[in-house]
């Protein structure tokens, strides 16, 4: 029950994800899944630096440089370079991009509203205790596999 459950949540949000992003005008880039993990880790976490978002994925600083510059080019984030260090840049989403993640809020909020209306204070908490969990058990197992990976073992060895 558990793992259909969650199949289907994470199907469900994939296909919306998607119908939003093919049904928005100002985005003629179609951006990729990848593209798109980038610009909602820069979305929560404004001001990150490319040496931050390297060690929080997993990947090496070129790649991410890579990535950050396509981005950039188009026109859905910006950097700023530091005051105090000019070898750093802290990385922003572009103003537009920023109104479509808050159109994307605006529709969590009302599925949040739903679901304040039909459940308990109780149930609620108990809902976001176990998404807690499973979001934890997801980051320690894919830290111990990047752990692993990092020394040259296999992670299923």
């Amino acid at each position: 029950m558990i793992k259909q459950t969650l199949d289907n949540y994470t199907y469900t949000l994939a296909v919306e994800e998607l119908k939003i992003r093919n049904n928005n005008e100002r985005d003629p880039l179609s951006l990729s899944k990848n593209s798109l993990y980038y610009v909602q880790i820069i979305y929560f976490n404004p001001g990150c630096t490319i040496t931050q978002i390297s060690e929080l994925i997993g990947v090496s600083k070129s790649a991410v440089t890579m990535k950050i510059a396509k981005l950039e080019k188009d026109g859905l984030i910006y950097k700023e370079p530091s005051k105090h260090d000019k070898r750093i840049n802290y990385i922003y989403c572009s103003e537009a991009l920023k109104a479509d993640f808050k159109q994307l809020d605006a529709i969590k909020h009302n599925i949040y509203q739903k679901i304040y209306e039909n459940h308990s204070p109780e149930e609620i908490s108990t809902f976001c205790n176990i998404l807690d969990e499973i979001s934890a058990s997801i980051l320690h197992i894919n830290s111990r596999a990047y752990d692993l990976t990092r020394k040259g073992v296999k992670a299923n060895a």
